[in-house]
């Protein structure tokens, strides 16, 4: 079957700014796409998306996930640059602190901290509903859970973003990211180890590698392994949920009167927002989607985004419904690499959600919000808002 080739640049800032319109394109254009400019394939259709991320052992994560040669011909301890045995053994380490029955230990801490964000924010008369309500939350959780000292906590977000810069092309917006990146790397090297909290998810990892389980690269790329998917992705799927139920007011009424559909309500917000355009993955052998075939070695754009807005699997996608409950998304992924941090993340927006229905009244939004450009990820830089 022809390849149909799509010959726009993805990662102009005007189609960045409007992704649900390109992702539409592509779907409509074929199961498996080319995109000229820059010279991968691309998967955008739900069912094909799954089926990649399925497809494992023919296409493969280790030899890089970005859309970029500078980074994928770089080596790379970390988790999800990994597959195999290799993969196994370094997310069975990473999920000793962020596994379900571990994150659930948290519950109640959690819920109390989102009580205590709620409450204040009602005592102020505005506040940004991404820094001051989305962000709040997974920083705390995650900077005192990992264990990092206090030099270096503020430049977190700021590294996570440049690092999902950087798993895009190699355009300005990647290479103006590559001092922050070394920067990450500097600190994790010459701080982060040498003053980690005793007990903490750093502290677990250097206990790893003393044990000989992983070795000293893996466990300094574990840092990584935390901050990156436990914080951007969180807090952008947590400010979305915000901004949908402000402009949706039936639907935070139907959550206030039914708290049953929270749950409902954070999936249906983290497929609606889709932090994560995609990943890259390579292809081990010839791939067959649909009567298309993917090249050996040809690299396959995995666009997660895209799938969670088909109208071939999602029946009115760009509608926000808290009662749609789609456990089904793809926006943390799917198979051996489904994300690391879901389950924190769940927790987190989950209790955010609750406190505000015990708490909060409605939610408003005070101006429109100012989308962010990343390669990757995508959501609200900023947002002002308020709560009664």
């Amino acid at each position: 079957m022809d390849i149909p080739t799509y010959d726009g640049n993805y990662f102009s800032k005007k189609s960045l700014l409007s992704t649900n319109a390109v992702n539409r394109q592509l779907r409509d254009l074929g199961p498996l796409v080319y995109l000229s400019k820059q010279e991968v394939f691309a998967v955008a259709r739900y069912d094909d998306v799954r089926e990649a991320l399925r497809a494992d052992e023919t296409l493969v994560n280790g030899h890089g996930i970005s859309v970029n040669n500078f980074l994928n011909t770089r080596p790379s301890y970390t988790v999800l640059v990994s597959d195999g045995e290799v993969h196994k053994r370094r997310r069975a380490v990473l999920m000793e602190s962020l596994g379900r029955p571990q994150i659930n230990e948290l519950r109640d801490r959690v819920e109390q901290a989102a009580d205590d964000l709620v409450i204040d924010l009602l005592n102020r008369d505005g506040f940004c509903a991404v820094k001051d309500f989305a962000s709040h939350l997974p920083v705390k959780v995650v900077t005192d859970l990992v264990g990092l000292p206090p030099e270096g906590r503020e430049q977190m977000l700021d590294w996570a973003a440049a690092t999902f810069q950087m798993i895009g092309p190699m355009n300005a917006r990647a290479a103006k990211s590559i001092p922050r990146i070394q920067g990450m790397q500097k600190y994790i090297q010459t701080v982060a180890y040498a003053h980690m909290t005793p007990g903490g998810w750093a502290a677990r990892t250097q206990d790893a590698v003393s044990e000989g389980r992983i070795s000293a690269d893996e466990g300094r790329a574990m840092l990584i392994d935390f901050i990156a998917p436990s914080l951007d992705t969180t807090i952008l799927a947590a400010a979305h949920m915000f901004w949908e139920l402000a402009r949706n007011p039936e639907a935070y009424e139907a959550l206030r009167a039914d708290p049953d559909l929270v749950p409902s309500a954070v999936n249906e917000a983290v497929r609606m927002s889709s932090p994560i355009r995609g990943f890259t993955r390579s292809a081990e052998t010839g791939w067959n989607i649909e009567g298309s075939i993917l090249p050996v070695d040809a690299r396959l754009f995995v666009l997660w985004s895209s799938a969670n807005h088909d109208e071939r699997h999602y029946e009115d996608p760009e509608t926000f419904t808290v009662e749609r409950n789609p456990r089904d998304h793809l926006g943390w992924g799917f198979g051996s690499h489904f994300c690391a941090g879901a389950h924190l993340a769940r927790l987190e927006m989950e209790q955010l959600l609750y406190a505000l229905c015990r708490h909060a009244q409605r939610l408003e939004l005070k101006g429109p919000p100012i989308p962010i450009v990343n390669n990757i990820l995508q959501g609200f830089a900023t947002m002002p808002a308020r709560l009664n």
